[in-house]
């Protein structure tokens, strides 16, 4: 049984803290395999508070449009190892 994991987010929009579940996901590359956080579309996230959830949670973060890595990271610092 493939089940999905997910992560609790919290972050401010339109003054208001927030609460919601997110997915992790995987995506395959040439290099290998990492995992990401997955915010829906249909959620309002201004982008400092993806900036924010990354870095506080240590992995990238897809919304919409954007794609966003912790300070200093890219996608292959987090291809794991097989």
């Amino acid at each position: 049984m493939n089940r999905m994991r997910s992560i609790e987010v919290r972050f401010v929009s339109e003054g208001v803290w927030k609460k919601h579940k997110a997915e992790i996901r995987k995506e395959k590359t040439s290099f290998g395999e990492y995992e990401y956080i997955f915010i829906k579309d249909d959620m309002m996230v201004p982008q400092r508070e993806l900036i924010r959830i990354a870095n506080e949670k240590n992995m990238p973060v897809f919304h919409r449009d954007y794609r966003i890595f912790p300070n200093g990271r890219s996608f292959i610092d987090f291809i794991k190892k097989s």
